[in-house]
């Protein structure tokens, strides 16, 4: 069942997990290394986390003083670390993912502790622009090409196995 949330909650675990994104991954590159199971090779893909990528991974928009949605995702991230984003900046999406983003937010920024599987991505739902997943069977992180290295872009509440 999703559990629903307050902004009062939501700014409690973006800040929290802004500064927990800071410590263990801004700026780092990560290799993933697997077998693929169809031709049992070796394979690798290349991550580097951006501060620009955090507002996605929350599910939250950024608004500005007049609740238009603001595209700067650098300065939604740097609110969240200088503790000064505030219940009128924020906004739910209306597709209804925040909840189940700000649900396993707190665990996605530590993945790499607990993360077993990589896989492509399947393609099956029409609004979920990824290409790679890695995660567990309680959520996982997505990932899309951005240069030479893959970006997280979405954070899901769901078993790896199932995209």
């Amino acid at each position: 069942m999703k559990r629903t949330y307050t902004k009062k909650e939501a700014i409690r675990i973006i800040i929290a997990t802004a500064r927990e994104y800071e410590r263990k991954l801004v700026g780092k590159n990560f290799l993933f290394l697997y077998r693929n199971r169809g031709n049992n090779q070796l394979e690798y893909f290349e991550t580097v986390f951006l501060p620009r990528n955090f507002q996605h991974l929350s599910g939250l928009e950024f608004l500005d003083e007049q609740g238009n949605v603001r595209n700067n995702s650098v300065y939604f991230y740097r609110s969240c670390l200088s503790n000064t984003i505030t219940e009128q900046q924020i906004r739910f999406k209306s597709d209804g993912t925040t909840p189940l983003k700000l649900a396993v937010l707190p665990q996605v920024v530590r993945f790499l502790e607990f993360s077993k599987m990589t896989v492509l991505y399947n393609g099956r739902r029409p609004k979920l622009a990824l290409e790679r997943l890695v995660g567990t069977t309680n959520y996982s992180v997505g990932f899309v090409q951005d240069g030479q290295y893959y970006v997280p872009s979405s954070c899901l509440q769901e078993d790896i196995r199932n995209l």
